[in-house]
C-alpha cells in the first residue's frame, strides 16, 4: 500500500511538472502576442469611437442608421412578429442593420432602454430565470402610437432628466 502511494505521488509530480512546463510555454507565447499588439497600437492610432465595432457583428445594411433606439427596436421586432428575441439577438440585429450608438457601454444602455420599453408596454416581454425575452406588440390605438412617436421625437425616455447617450 505504501509503495502504491509513493508511485502515485511520483506520477502526479511528473504530471504537475509537465503542466508547469506547458503553462510556462503558454505564458511566453502570450507575452509575445502582447508585445506585438503593443507595437501595432503604436503604429496605428485608435480609430474614432464611432468607427469601432460594438460587437463582432457584420453590418449588412444601413436601415437603422440615424434612427432612434425605440423606433429601431420596434422595426426589428416587427420584421419577425412571432419570434421571441433575447436582448443579445436584438443588439446584434440592430447593429447588423446599421444602428449607431455613442454609448460607452452599448449593452447596458440598450438593456435599460428595453426595460423602459417593457415597462411602458411598447413591446411584449416574457420573464425568464435570467432576463426577459422580447417580441413585437401590435399597436392597438392611435393614442398609443402618438405617445410612442412623441417620445421618439424627443429622443428621451420621459423618466430620466438626462437623456441616455445612444
Amino acid at each position: 500500500m505504501n509503495d502504491e502511494l509513493i508511485d502515485l505521488k511520483i506520477q502526479l509530480q511528473a504530471e504537475r511538472n509537465q503542466i508547469i512546463e506547458s503553462l510556462t510555454e503558454i505564458d511566453n507565447k502570450l507575452s509575445s502576442i502582447n508585445t506585438v499588439l503593443d507595437l501595432l497600437k503604436e503604429q496605428h492610432p485608435q480609430t474614432d469611437k464611432k468607427q469601432m465595432p460594438l460587437f463582432n457583428v457584420k453590418q449588412i445594411s444601413d436601415r437603422f442608421s440615424g434612427l432612434p433606439f425605440k423606433k429601431s427596436v420596434i422595426l426589428l421586432l416587427k420584421d419577425e412578429p412571432k419570434k421571441t428575441w433575447t436582448p443579445k439577438d436584438i443588439f446584434e440585429g440592430l447593429l447588423k442593420e446599421g444602428f449607431e450608438s455613442n454609448s460607452k457601454n452599448f449593452k447596458n444602455t440598450a438593456r435599460t432602454m428595453l426595460m423602459h420599453m417593457r415597462k411602458k408596454e411598447e413591446i411584449k416581454s416574457i420573464k425568464t430565470d435570467r432576463s426577459f425575452l422580447y417580441s413585437y406588440k401590435e399597436i392597438d390605438s392611435a393614442q398609443h402610437k402618438a405617445e410612442t412617436e412623441s417620445i421618439d421625437d424627443a429622443g428621451g425616455l420621459g423618466e430620466r432628466s438626462k437623456p441616455t447617450d445612444l
